[in-house]
């Protein structure tokens, strides 16, 4: 009777959904650190496998506090043009598997549109199954498969765009959206190196610089802006949300910002209006 064996590869991509008490939490204060090394750092808290492709160059900035390891990884893949799968796998220790094989056995089984596939080597008799399986059916544990969670972390494809003007047109576009993605990371860069006083007066500046422009275009621009915040993903726009909370509220801790300056004004001015007119 030929042996089976069978191997079962899970692959589950951004927006997957995983129960929240099964991810690690993650604590993280980087500055233009390689995402190797930010990688790496995150392996050593979660204990969780996480492998980056040989071609991900990139550096992070930013600090985390007991963030949800996946939520991390989905704000460092959108800022980074960067995509993650979750695999499970069989590791031996004596023969770890490195970046490349871990994403050849991904994209492998990717590859092949639905249904189970089978790989029969006729020279060992052993056998792999490959399941793809509905979100429905029931889950297999991997754990009771002796599979090991790893993270693999690669370039976002590029997919090709559909021409619909002409092609100069099209050359255009790409070419300024590439620079515009180019001069915002700089910008970024540039603006973390900065001291407070630094940071306020560009920031001031490009106030000023948007207020000079013609009524039309500034006036959709703010709304490109506002819009643009409002679509974002859940995730990345609770992250916003929630920075922002941080940040008000290391500003009224520090004295920047009386705790409610809106109430208190609203109720000095009516009480000086009631009082004008009473005199």
């Amino acid at each position: 009777m030929k042996r089976h064996i069978y191997l079962l590869i899970a692959m589950l991509l951004i927006g997957s959904t995983v129960s929240a008490a099964d991810i690690p939490k993650v604590s993280l204060d980087v500055k233009d650190t390689p995402i190797a090394q930010v990688m790496e750092d995150v392996s050593k808290q979660t204990g969780v496998k996480i492998v980056c492709e040989s071609d991900v160059k990139a550096s992070i900035t930013g600090g985390f506090t007991s963030i949800d390891l996946e939520k991390l990884l989905d704000t460092i893949a959108a800022m980074n043009n960067l995509k993650w799968q979750k695999l499970y796998l069989p590791l031996e220790k004596d023969k770890p598997l490195t970046a490349e094989q871990i994403k050849a056995r991904a994209a492998a089984v990717a590859a092949v549109p639905g249904g189970t596939i089978v790989v029969h080597d006729a020279s060992t008799g052993k056998q792999r199954v490959y399941v793809e399986q509905d979100p429905s059916a029931p889950t297999v544990d991997p754990e009771k498969l002796g599979l090991t969670l790893v993270y693999l972390i690669s370039n976002a494809k590029v997919e090709p765009k559909i021409e619909t003007t002409k092609e100069t047109t099209t050359n255009t576009d790409s070419s300024v959206l590439s620079k515009l993605q180019s001069l915002e990371k700089e910008r970024i860069k540039l603006l973390s190196q900065m001291s407070s006083a630094e940071r306020m007066a560009a920031i001031q500046r490009e106030t000023i610089s948007l207020l000079q422009l013609d009524p039309t275009v500034r006036q959709q621009i703010l709304i490109d802006q506002i819009m643009a915040q409002r679509n974002m993903d859940p995730q990345t726009r609770d992250l916003y949300r929630q920075a922002m909370r941080d940040a008000f509220q290391a500003m009224r801790a520090s004295g920047l910002m009386p705790d409610n300056p809106q109430g208190n004004n609203r109720g000095q001015r009516r009480g000086g209006r009631t009082g004008n007119t009473g005199g």
